[in-house]
């Protein structure tokens, strides 16, 4: 299973949502078809810009909460400062990913950057 986590201000434009995944499928060499969820912190699994992006390309949200996100907080590579202090681990993005994939989670990619969105692969080893 492969997982991709995002992180996102609530004003994220559908558009830079998009931009962010694809690229972040180009970097990890990888098809859309092979992406089994998007991983979101659960208060923000109500976005439009993620309602947008789970619609335009047919794949679900899987919503996780800051307690979960705990739970895989020493897999997470990516270190910010202001994201630990707000939600006890340093990248959203790879937070989710990796537990929404769970058991034998690693990250394929590390966080990606874009205005006001981030973005990460995770998946089962191989």
């Amino acid at each position: 299973m492969i997982a991709v986590g995002f992180g996102f201000r609530r004003e994220v434009a559908t558009s830079e949502i998009i931009t962010i995944f694809e690229q972040a499928l180009r970097d990890a060499r990888l098809d859309v078809s092979e992406i089994g969820c998007f991983a979101v912190l659960q208060d923000k699994a109500k976005v439009p810009a993620l309602a947008a992006l789970t619609h335009h390309f047919g794949i679900p949200a899987r919503p996780v909460s800051k307690r979960e996100m705990l739970r895989v907080k020493d897999l997470v590579v990516t270190r910010s400062a202001r994201v630990e202090q707000l939600y006890g681990v340093g990248s959203v993005a790879e937070a989710v990913a990796l537990f929404a994939v769970g058991d034998g989670a690693r990250l394929i990619l590390p966080r990606l950057m874009a205005a006001t969105a981030t973005c990460a692969i995770a998946g089962t080893a191989p």
